[in-house]
């Protein structure tokens, strides 16, 4: 066989065959001890090992490795101390499904087996009592060899094997017993079973895709992968499942000829099915080779090039896109294959490749942030945005000019004291201060002028505030530093009162360097709970957009602040009814509340939520901030106020209900989802030791 020298750099040992060449001594004893494991030969004392998985599985080179839900075949021996075979040996042989919670060890602190562990243990069907040597256990026969039952293991669990021998009546202890030659142990390291395949490509995430077709140019090699994965309601994970096959089927067709003399429009120059299998870790490709541009023949062929390639591939197990994001939106990629979990039973998918030679043109951007959320801070918050520009072959693209500018909400929209006021009032505390920049958003049926008789107000108008009497009155003034006044009475009614929002900075404009990227930094010292909009406009694209949240209190501080609806506060609330999916099924003077971001690597939410008003514009609006660990209570499907009934779950059901339930471009409402709806109550204890309790819809 091929030997292996696991401590040498060379790979002569494990890839050739080599039979004249030198050997190094851990070569030697790896070929040694792999030859005499297929004899009777065995070391002094109690040896156990289990047959190698074949067809799903593999020997690892500590222990082994298991496919899915098995049963292993074990193999127990005992050697005198000259390696005879010694028949008639007792030997006891159990497993222990490893696990990391408290008070479910292997073995208790006085080194005895953890005997009232349920579920963990399991002594084979051959011994009598577990981690205990009885006169009926198993004994060695002839050759000195017994044949122990395994255990019927869970899939993706690791379990610990031992086989030990001693005086009949004795315990097991692992202080005494292990390590020595009258004991031996080796664990099984499982995998879980695929039910889901993931399809990517190692395309240019930002190429220009639509209608699952992706523009690539000449010369570029495509490589597709299938991962195999499996997924439940709370793992979505790769698995090494091999052998899994998948058929690829594979056509060219020549969509616009740059030589007719060559090829005619619309000719399939490839139509192949190929079956491709997993590899042992779970793996398999596909490569498409780039076709050859054609060069024009006559004065009416085509001056571009264009070849598509469309792959369609078929997975029993279902099939699930792994495709790169766009701007933080799922590209549209693979058809028919959802974006991640399960595979909903596609089990096929296609994808086109355009293959073109058209020149480079800027095609898409994205914007992005340094900072998504963070405590209101008139202090001041340095925040960056870049604005990245790319062409159709997803390349950085240079010299776009784009306008980055800033709008950002109040927490609830001002009314007017009648006709000829010039006194704005809020609900809540404005947060403003003389001097800040508010851009009329919607007049919504106000009339406003300015006191000199210039020209009224219209929507996107940017005024000042001009005073700010009180922490819920201030007054506006036009560029030309006129005072504004209401000119009607349909602002001081209280229905939607008029909608201005703040800058956290003046719009700056900014050119895309080599990299393709522009950014504009600041110091946000809005003091007042919201979304800052950040808008990044380039000159020959469709302006994107990114959203910061200004929250009313930071993870690590208690806040108490009291909102308007009933007794709740910052640190402690409750939805008025949980199935409420939208500001507008707000009863008056209710509170609701939705997940707006979702920072999954940092365990951390931030939650909007609105109270107060029955009407939208009055509604007040603040923006908390919560974080969680394991030792926080998490329920959902929680139901307020008809019964309060809820379930109770673990943190990482918790999180497997949000990442069904919670996109972070869309508001996750209680009432979005009857079994993973957002959040009805919270009630939050900062401190790291604190218990704090998360309940869902």
């Amino acid at each position: 066989g091929i030997t292996d020298d696991p401590s040498s750099t060379s790979t002569v040992y494990s890839t050739t065959f080599s039979p004249n060449a030198d050997m190094t001594r851990a070569a030697m004893a790896t070929f040694l001890t792999e030859a005499l494991a297929h004899t009777n030969a065995r070391p002094k004392g109690v040896t156990i090992q289990s047959a190698a998985y074949a067809a799903n599985g593999v020997t690892a080179s500590v222990g082994y490795a298991a496919q899915g839900a098995v049963t292993p075949t074990l193999s127990a021996s005992y050697r005198d101390d000259s390696f005879g075979w010694a028949a008639g040996t007792l030997i006891d042989v159990w497993s222990y499904k490893n696990s990391t919670t408290v008070g479910a060890e292997q073995y208790l602190s006085t080194g005895l087996c953890n005997s009232t562990l349920s579920g963990g243990h399991a002594v084979s069907a051959e011994s009598v009592t577990i981690c205990y040597m009885d006169a009926g256990d198993q004994a060695t026969n002839s050759l000195g060899n017994t044949a122990p039952s395994g255990t019927a293991q869970t899939a993706a669990k690791t379990y610990d094997y031992v086989a030990w021998t001693a005086a009949a009546g004795t315990s097991y202890d692992d202080d005494v017993h292990t390590g020595v030659a009258d004991t031996s142990t080796f664990a099984i390291s499982g995998a879980y079973d695929a039910n889901d395949i993931q399809v990517t490509s190692d395309i240019d995430p930002q190429a220009l895709t639509a209608a699952n077709a992706s523009t690539v140019p000449f010369g570029t090699d495509i490589t597709i992968t299938i991962q195999a994965e499996y997924n439940n309601t709370l793992v979505d994970a790769n698995t090494t499942e091999k052998l899994i096959p998948c058929t690829v089927a594979h056509t060219r067709v020549i969509t616009d000829s740059g030589n007719l003399a060559v090829y005619a429009n619309g000719i399939t120059t490839i139509s192949t099915t190929a079956i491709i299998y997993t590899d042992t870790a779970g793996q398999a490709t596909f490569t498409i080779t780039s076709p050859s541009e054609l060069t024009a023949g006559y004065a009416t062929d085509a001056a571009l090039d264009v070849v598509t390639d469309t792959i369609t591939l078929g997975c029993a197990d279902g099939i699930n896109d792994g495709a790169a994001t766009q701007t933080g939106v799922d590209a549209a990629d693979w058809s028919s294959a959802p974006v991640n979990g399960t595979s909903n039973s596609a089990t096929s998918a296609a994808k086109s490749f355009v293959f073109t030679d058209t020149a480079d043109v800027v095609a898409s951007a994205a914007v992005a942030q340094t900072l998504y959320y963070g405590t209101a801070s008139t202090s001041g918050v340095t925040r960056t945005a870049t604005f990245t520009a790319y062409d159709q072959y997803g390349d950085p693209w240079a010299g776009e000019v784009v306008t980055f500018s800033s709008a950002g909400t109040l927490i609830d929209n001002p009314t007017d004291g009648g006709t000829g006021s010039e006194l704005w009032t809020t609900v809540a505390n404005h947060g403003l201060a003389v001097g800040d920049d508010l851009v009329v958003a919607a007049l919504n049926d106000c009339d406003l002028s300015p006191t000199d008789g210039g020209t009224a107000v219209a929507a996107a108008d940017v005024l000042t505030v001009e005073y700010a009497t009180t922490s819920t009155t201030f007054s506006l003034k036009d560029a030309g530093g006129s005072t504004i006044v209401s000119t009607s009475t349909d602002c001081n009614n209280a229905t939607d009162g008029v909608s201005l929002t703040s800058t956290s900075f003046a719009s700056v404009s900014r050119t895309t360097g080599s990299a393709g990227t522009a950014s504009v930094t600041w110091s946000d010292s809005e003091g007042t709970s919201g979304v800052d909009t950040i808008t990044a406009d380039g000159a020959s694209l469709t302006a994107v957009t990114s959203e910061y949240y200004r929250t009313l209190n930071s993870t690590s501080v208690a806040n108490t602040t009291a909102f308007s609806a009933g007794a709740n506060t910052a640190a402690d609330w409750t939805v008025a009814d949980s199935t409420d999916a939208a500001l507008g099924d707000q009863s008056a003077s209710e509170m609701g509340a939705w997940i707006e971001y979702w920072d999954d690597a940092n365990n951390i939410l931030v939650v909007g939520v609105a109270h107060g008003e029955v009407l939208e514009g009055s509604q007040q609006k603040h923006y908390l901030e919560y974080a969680y660990d394991a030792n926080d209570q998490f329920a959902y499907a929680t139901v307020v106020p008809a019964s309060g009934a809820s379930i109770a779950t673990t943190l990482a059901y918790f999180e497997y209900y949000l990442n069904i339930g919670q996109n972070n471009a869309v508001d996750n409402w209680a009432g979005t989802s009857a079994a993973n709806g957002g959040p009805v109550h919270v009630d939050y204890e900062p401190a790291a030791a604190g218990i704090s309790v998360f309940n869902l819809g």
